[in-house]
C-alpha cells in the first residue's frame, strides 16, 4: 500500500493537475558523546555513540489536496520507515463551510516551539532542520464569516477518531474533539479553542485555551495560554505510588521574533508548564526508575526539554552572515533546576540546489535534576548534507 501511495506522489505532476512538487534528501553523520550519569543510560545500554541515516521528503500540493511522505532510511540499525506528514483532501460547499479530510496540521496558535494553546497538534522537533510537525489524522469543518463581518473572522471544528486497534473495544466515542475560533482585527490577532476525550478509564481530558498576537513595530509578540485537565500525564506521590493529574492545570507562553531578512530571525519565548515536577516530584521519579526501569514508559515524554521543568525559556537566533553562509543558535534553558541546551548550526549553501552543515548539540546542567543533564547524550556532532528538487 506504501508503495502504491509514494508513486502516487510520483506520478500527479506528470499528469498535469497544477500539482506543485517538490522534496529533499538529508544525509546525516552524527556522533554521540553518551551522558554516563543519565539514569537513562543505564536503562539504553545499547544505545550507539554514532548515527548514520538519510530522509527523503516528498511532496505533492494542489488546489484541493496535500500529500507529503518521508521515507527514513538508517544505516547503522539496517531499518527503515515511511510515513505521511500530510495526506488530506479539501473542498468547500458555499464559499462559506470547507471541510479538511485527513493527516493535516491543524496549526492554531502563535508559538513558535511551544503551543500549550493547541493541544491537538504533535510537538515540534527542535532538532528537526524544519521545525516540520507530523500530522494528526482529524477532519476539520470550517466555517468562514468573513465575508459577513469584514474583518478576518473564522470558526473551525474537528474531530480526532482514536487509533484503531484488533480487539480493541474502543469506538468512536473516544474521538478527540474540539474547536476554535480566531480573528484579526488590525493589527491583533485573537484566538479561543476547547477540546474534550473520553478515556477508557471512565475519565474524561478537558482543554480550554486562548492566544493572541500583536505587530509591533514589525515584531509579532504573542501570548498563549490554557486551562487542561490531562489524565495521561503521570507523577509519583508521597507514597511512591504512580497517580495522574485529575485537577485543573495552567500552561502559559510569551513569544516574541522579528524576522530581520529572508534568511535572518530572532525568537524568543518564556513557557510555564504547571504540569511540570517540583524537585520533590523528581527525585522521587529517579529514585522509581533506579530501582523499577518498568515505569519509564509512563514518564519517557518528561525528559523532553521542557516537559520536567515548569519555567522554560527558548532562544533561536539565525544570521546570513554573507551570501551563502549561515549560522544559528538555539538555545533552551530550564529555569528551577538549571540546565541549558546549545545547538549551533554553521550552514553552507554550496548551490541552490545543495546545502551543507555542521550541527552540535551541547548540554550544559548545574543541576542533575534537570531534564537536560538526563539526557541519553551529552553532546553530539552532526554533519549534514542536504539536497532540494
Amino acid at each position: 500500500m506504501k508503495r502504491i501511495l509514494l508513486a502516487i506522489i510520483l506520478i500527479l505532476p506528470a499528469l498535469g493537475f497544477g500539482v506543485d512538487f517538490s522534496g529533499f534528501v538529508d544525509s546525516t553523520f552524527s556522533y554521540v558523546e553518551r551522558n554516563d550519569n543519565s539514569v537513562l543510560t543505564n536503562i539504553f545500554t545499547s544505545y550507539p555513540n554514532y548515527s548514520f541515516y538519510s530522509t527523503l521528503k516528498l511532496s505533492a500540493k494542489g488546489d484541493n489536496f496535500s500529500v507529503v511522505g518521508r521515507a527514513f532510511v538508517d544505516y547503522v540499525s539496517l531499518t527503515n520507515s515511511f510515513y505521511f506528514d500530510e495526506f488530506y483532501l479539501n473542498f468547500s460547499v458555499f464559499d462559506l463551510v470547507s471541510f479538511k479530510v485527513g493527516r493535516q496540521v491543524l496549526g492554531f496558535g502563535v508559538g513558535y516551539l511551544w503551543n500549550p494553546a493547541n493541544s491537538f497538534d504533535l510537538p515540534k522537533d527542535l532538532f528537526s532542520m524544519d521545525k516540520y510537525r507530523i500530522g494528526v489524522d482529524a477532519i476539520k469543518v470550517n466555517f468562514d464569516f468573513s465575508k459577513f463581518t469584514d474583518v478576518p473572522f473564522n470558526i473551525s471544528t474537528f474531530l480526532l477518531p482514536p487509533v484503531w486497534e484488533a480487539n480493541s473495544k474502543i469506538d468512536l466515542s473516544y474521538s478527540k474533539v474540539g474547536a476554535y475560533s480566531y480573528v484579526f482585527i488590525n493589527p491583533f490577532e485573537f484566538g479561543f479553542t476547547a477540546g474534550y476525550q473520553r478515556l477508557t478509564n471512565d475519565r474524561e481530558d478537558v482543554a480550554f485555551g486562548v492566544f493572541c498576537s500583536v505587530d509591533v513595530l514589525g515584531s509579532i509578540v504573542g501570548v498563549e495560554a490554557s486551562a487542561s485537565r490531562k489524565n495521561e500525564v503521570f507523577f509519583i506521590n508521597q507514597g511512591g505510588q504512580i497517580t495522574n493529574y485529575s485537577d485543573f492545570f495552567i500552561q502559559s507562553l510569551v513569544t516574541f521574533n522579528r524576522r530581520i531578512s529572508e534568511k535572518s530571525f530572532l525568537v524568543f519565548e518564556y513557557y510555564y508548564n504547571n504540569f511540570g515536577f517540583s524537585n520533590e516530584e523528581v527525585d522521587r521519579l529517579f529514585d522509581t526508575l533506579k530501582t523499577n526501569v518498568f515505569v519509564l514508559s509512563k514518564f519517557y515524554d518528561r525528559f523532553t526539554p521542557g516537559n520536567l521543568s515548569k519555567n522554560n525559556v527558548f532562544v533561536g537566533v539565525s544570521w546570513e552572515v554573507i551570501e551563502n553562509l549561515g549560522v544559528s543558535l538555539s538555545a533552551l534553558c530550564n529555569l528551577d533546576r538549571l540546565g541549558v541546551l546549545l545547538y549551533p548550526v554553521v550552514s553552507y549553501s554550496i548551490s541552490d540546489n545543495f546545502d551543507v552543515s555542521f550541527e552540535v548539540s551541547l548540554n550544559f546542567a548545574s543541576d542533575k535534576r534537570s531534564e537536560i543533564s538526563e539526557a541519553i547524550y551529552k553532546n553530539f556532532y552532526s554533519l549534514r548534507f542536504v539536497g532540494y528538487f
